[in-house]
Formats: structure tokens, sequence, C-alpha cells
């Protein structure tokens, strides 16, 4: 009997990143994994009453974390640039355009913090790690500096370094190849290794 992974995604979801991470999740459903996103644990794990909205925010992350085999991040380049450009336009709303600001400037910091959960507690799990094109300079220290860390870490059995970009139908396909391949290497070591494997 064939063990399948259960392969849990990360990302940023504003700013219309969820399609993409729901595309993702859908082209490695198609091609018979199991993928999931913290969003498909709502329907089984369901908000209480005297939970905010954080809270269960941060409850079905765990979960997430908690559940996965294999933890594919993806890492989104902000669109920072591109809002203060709107700033010059006389017919923005200032203040509704700097709350898009603020979120950009935070963009990846969830999936981050999820990153340093999953390498602190679960090492006997998968990670791999996928940044956009031009985003790994936006990445913050300790950010960075978790990356540096895995990449030297004597626990690693593996390293990869990837980019992407994910501008067409096109990218889409080739990200959902690579996470596939990443996946089937994942496949042959996870359940036959006390180390963890991490893909940067």
């Amino acid at each position: 009997m064939v063990i399948e992974p259960v392969v849990s995604i990360y990302g940023a979801f504003t700013g219309g990143r969820y399609k993409k991470l729901e595309d993702l999740r859908n082209c490695l459903r198609d091609e018979g994994y199991n993928a999931i996103l913290s969003t498909d644990l709502e329907e089984l794990y369901p908000r209480r009453e005297d939970e905010t909205e954080d809270e269960y925010n941060l409850r079905i992350s765990e979960k997430l974390m908690e559940v996965g085999d294999v933890h594919i991040f993806v890492f989104f380049k902000s669109k920072i640039d591109l809002l203060l450009k709107l700033k010059e336009d006389p017919n923005i709303d200032v203040e509704r355009l700097l709350e898009y600001v603020k979120k950009e400037i935070n963009l990846n910091m969830s999936p981050a913090i999820e990153l340093k959960t999953i390498y602190d507690m679960y090492l006997d799990d998968c990670i791999v790690i996928f940044y956009e094109e031009s985003s790994i300079e936006e990445l913050k220290t300790l950010l960075k500096g978790l990356m540096d860390r895995l990449r030297k870490t004597k626990k690693t059995k593996k390293i990869y370094c990837s980019e992407f970009r994910l501008k067409s139908e096109e990218d889409l396909k080739k990200l959902c190849d690579k996470f596939i391949n990443a996946i089937e290497d994942c496949k042959q070591r996870l359940f036959y290794s006390s180390h963890p494997l991490v893909y940067l």
C-alpha cells in the first residue's frame, strides 16, 4: 500500500494571490496529489463562538502545519512600487491606498512565521520553498537568515534553489511541474529518513 503524503501549501492571500495558490492546488489535485490550503480545513474545523477572526486564522494555520507531510511555501513579490505610483493620481483615495501598501509591506509575514514553526517543530517533514522572481530582495532579514541556516544545516539532505514567475497559464503549469518534481523527490525520502528534506 502506497501512502500519499498530504501537501500543505502556504502563501499570501491578498491582492488576488489566493486565486493563484488555489490554481496551483487544483493543478496538483488534477495530478492525483492530496494538496490543501488552510481554507480547505474550514469545514472540518469551523470557527468557535469565542474565537476572534485572527485567533481562528491562527488555529487553521496550525492545523495545516499539523496535517501536512510536505510543506510548500510560495513567497510572492509585493506590488508596493506599483501602488506608490498611484499616489500621484489626484483621484485616488490616499487612505485606502495606504491600507493596501501596509498589506503589501507585510506580504510574506504569515508564511515566514509558518516556515519557522515547521522548521522548529516538524523536523521529519519535507519543506519546499519557491520565491517569485525579483522577490528575494524584499524578504525580511529574519526570513533570509532562516533560509541561509537551512542551506547550511546538517539536518538537511538536499537543497534546491528555485525562483518562479506567475504571469500566465504557461507559467502556472511550469510552477506546478516544479511542485510535482519536489513532491516526488520528497516521497522517495519522506518515509525512509529521520532528516527533513529542505528545498530552497
